[in-house]
């Protein structure tokens, strides 16, 4: 219920409301990757870079051959001035034409 309120939350540019009920979800269950991604995203919408990478690392760790927390992740790394190569290598061959630009752009 907090992760399907959370989403809510996100529809409705709510970010605080959002990062609260995801952090619910991930205390009660520690490996709803999804919960970490999309609170990883309110994260990154609220400027809180960080803490989206951290969120992002998480369920990357879940599941590591999805591409939303990749792509996320690479641009809070950007944010922060630090290299987002691996993570749009990554993003790039899970499938992503963005992340593909950006490997080229930024790490060749």
């Amino acid at each position: 219920a907090y992760f399907r309120r959370g989403n809510v939350y996100l529809d409705l540019q709510d970010w605080e409301s959002a990062i609260a009920d995801f952090t619910r979800t991930v205390r009660i269950d520690p490996d709803y990757g999804q919960a970490y991604a999309n609170r990883g995203y309110a994260n990154s919408i609220f400027g809180n870079w960080d803490d989206a990478i951290a969120d992002c690392t998480r369920a990357i760790r879940i599941y590591p051959d999805w591409l939303w927390p990749y792509r996320l992740r690479g641009l809070a790394k950007q944010e922060l001035g630090l290299s987002a190569c691996s993570d749009f290598k990554r993003g790039c061959e899970l499938g992503s034409e963005d992340c593909c630009e950006w490997y080229d752009e930024k790490c060749k």
